[in-house]
């Protein structure tokens, strides 16, 4: 039988979600948007593409790849970042870096 874990997350003044394991990955969740933020580089990740870049930005973190994968499925983060399309419009995500362009 397996257990269940169930870990309370909390949505502090920066209106992200944040769960405690992927606190010490510096990771954070837009709560509209399910999508992963590097609170370190203020830059998106898919969850496909944030191992490498914790891994190739931030050497000094290990991370479990079997617990970090289970987090991500329990937080039902999205496989992609939304595309816009024709009179749509999307909510800016929480915690990242606005550039000029």
């Amino acid at each position: 039988m397996q257990s269940l874990i169930v870990v309370k997350l909390y949505y502090p003044r920066d209106g992200l979600i944040h769960h405690p394991y992927l606190d010490t990955l510096n990771l954070v969740v837009d709560p509209e948007l399910k999508a992963l933020c590097c609170q370190l580089c203020q830059v998106a990740l898919i969850p496909r593409e944030a191992l490498a870049h914790m891994h190739g930005q931030h050497k000094g973190l290990h991370v479990n790849r079997e617990h970090f994968l289970q987090v991500l499925g329990q937080l039902e983060i999205h496989e992609d970042l939304p595309e816009p399309y024709f009179g749509c419009v999307i909510a800016p995500f929480k915690g990242l870096k606005v550039l000029d362009g």
